[in-house]
């Protein structure tokens, strides 16, 4: 299956995602073409684990959920909510 074009938000919480639930879903998605967004519910740094509680990465979130919420109120995603 092809993503490419595509545009996929991954969300990620500011601490406790585990590593791998975080990491393969956004390389496969990556590797079927799409462009990955990570956001969060808060500005900054996720901080993923590894076997709970041993911390591990450490990803940059791109933007917060309320404001992509407030953006498909506007209209500025309408062609993704199409699936054009």
């Amino acid at each position: 299956m092809t993503l490419a074009g595509k545009k996929i938000a991954i969300l990620i919480a500011p601490r406790g995602t585990e590593e791998p639930e975080y990491v393969k879903p956004k390389v496969a998605v990556e590797a079927a073409g799409a462009a990955v967004t990570v956001i969060g519910i808060e500005t900054g740094k996720g901080q993923t684990n590894n076997s709970d509680p041993v911390p591990d990465g450490s990803y940059q979130i791109a933007s917060v959920v309320a404001k992509i919420v407030e953006e498909f109120a506007e209209g500025r995603h309408s062609e993704q909510a199409r699936g054009a």
